[in-house]
């Protein structure tokens, strides 16, 4: 796996050919780089914090044997299905936005990504509705920010103009 990391952050004639950050795994840091499915599965139900939760939002198997790739997609969803409440969600929607501030600046307008207003509070606003709301929505289990606004403006969890202004 190590190798396969080192390729995928090889420094080309344009610059990094992808940025992986592998402080963002379970165990952070130290954590193993990979970790089979039973022990992802004891991570989540015993040590996850909420922003693992927001990552896993986004979580798509997108090789390997078919059986596998399902298996895992549905214990996703599980997860993402768990109740939260919206006032710990939005705790650590909050404190996230706060790191990646301090970590990639915030203040800079023209980094269209982090700035603030800017793409990363997009992601951060969809990850919160589908931690917040879709144990009892399931139809916020989508992998577009788009779709996420879409569906919780029809469920009334954003107001109509607020989700069309959204998408």
């Amino acid at each position: 796996f190590q190798r396969v990391l080192n390729n995928l952050q090889a420094t080309t004639q344009e610059g990094k050919l992808y940025e992986a950050d592998t402080r963002l795994r379970p165990g952070g840091k130290d954590g193993p780089l990979a970790a089979n499915f039973a022990a992802l599965q004891k991570y989540f139900s015993e040590d996850a914090w909420m922003f693992e939760f927001m990552a896993l939002a986004r979580a798509k198997p997108v090789a390997g044997d078919d059986t596998l790739k399902d298996k895992l997609s549905d214990w996703v969803e599980s997860q993402l299905r768990k109740p939260h409440l919206l006032t710990d969600v939005q705790k650590s929607v909050r404190d996230m936005r706060q790191r990646v501030a301090e970590e990639f600046g915030a203040g800079q307008p023209f980094r269209a990504k982090y700035a603030y207003g800017g793409l990363i509070e997009l992601t951060f606003l969809a990850n919160q509705l589908v931690l917040a709301y879709s144990a009892q929505h399931p139809g916020l289990l989508q992998r577009s920010n788009i779709a996420i606004f879409e569906m919780a403006g029809n469920l009334g969890l954003l107001k109509q103009s607020e989700a069309t202004t959204l998408c």
